[in-house]
């Protein structure tokens, strides 16, 4: 699909048998390596990228604030994309250091632009498990918080929350910055709620979640 990118020969370990291979660059399902060569300086890649919710990832270039979801990172850090339909999907950060234009995530993994969206973009390092946590939302007015750990060891495509209803679907997952801060929720019909953000139980990566907020049947969270 266009991608140029840098695979460190640590990757692959030294066997005592041949045959059986093990991974050593993560592609994504919708693509093939095309070709490759071999670098003796290699220098780790940065990046600074935005997606938005219509599943485009771009670099950032001369603006001060992305229009979409930001994220950066290095050659060693995983991209964490979670959509609407509860899935999470992590992308290695490598794939990314070198592009120059917009890239389709529909390009590299399962994803109908026409019914899911981009709910969250974040990154984490599998290697270097910080304590961060992850707060989500649903339109049932689900909330749930989850350790970021478990979104970086859970393969590379995965389900982030257990719905209740098949109507139900993912509006908001963002990185929780602080347990102290305070959570606003907004639903369709223009109710509120605030609240810290540590009343959310935190919990496993596939449950369901605590109701957030009390929804009348014609309401909907949106934010």
């Amino acid at each position: 699909k266009g991608l140029i990118f840098h695979v460190p020969e640590g990757e692959c370990e030294v066997r005592e048998k041949m045959v059986q291979p093990e991974t050593f660059a993560v592609i994504p399902a919708k693509d093939r390596i095309q070709s490759i060569h071999y670098e003796f300086d290699y220098e780790i890649g940065t990046f600074s990228l935005e997606v938005d919710e219509k599943g485009e990832i771009r670099p950032v270039k001369g603006r001060r604030k992305a229009l979409g979801m930001y994220v950066d990172g290095d050659s060693y850090t995983d991209i964490i994309l979670v959509t609407s339909d509860g899935m999470g999907h992590r992308l290695p950060g490598y794939l990314f250091e070198n592009i120059e234009g917009p890239v389709r995530l529909s390009n590299l993994f399962e994803y109908n632009e026409r019914k899911t969206r981009i709910a969250g973009a974040f990154t984490g390092q599998p290697n270097v498990l910080l304590p961060e946590e992850i707060l989500m939302g649903t339109s049932a007015g689900l909330i749930k918080r989850t350790e970021l750990k478990e979104f970086l060891n859970a393969g590379f495509d995965f389900p982030v929350v257990k719905f209740r209803s098949d109507a139900d679907q993912l509006i908001f997952a963002r990185i929780l910055d602080d347990l102290e801060e305070n959570v606003i929720l907004v639903t369709a019909k223009g109710m509120a709620i605030k609240f810290p953000a540590k009343s959310a139980s935190l919990t496993g990566r596939i449950a369901a979640g605590v109701q957030g907020v009390s929804l009348k049947d014609d309401d909907s969270l949106v934010w």
